[in-house]
């Protein structure tokens, strides 16, 4: 996972669930452009999440969970 911002620094390690734009990631609907993403592996601690939550607030935050990701700024390997 590339950093939203710039895309240009990896800030995380994940698998990515699905790009059904109308599958959900809490209550909301992915949308175009986006993936559902099972974050595994930190790189980046402190860098902000696409879509925050209360409990997710940065990468640190998201280990263990599913995020939304721009499905652009994803490096598939």
């Amino acid at each position: 996972m590339l950093d939203y911002k710039n895309g240009r620094e990896r800030v995380a390690e994940g698998r990515v669930c699905t790009s059904n734009p109308s599958d959900t990631v809490h209550h909301m609907p992915l949308g175009p452009n986006a993936s559902k993403v099972c974050v595994e592996v930190s790189k980046i601690g402190d860098a902000a999440v696409w879509r925050p939550k209360s409990e997710i607030q940065t990468i640190a935050d998201a280990v263990g969970s599913i995020v939304a990701w721009p499905t652009d700024k994803i490096m598939f390997v």
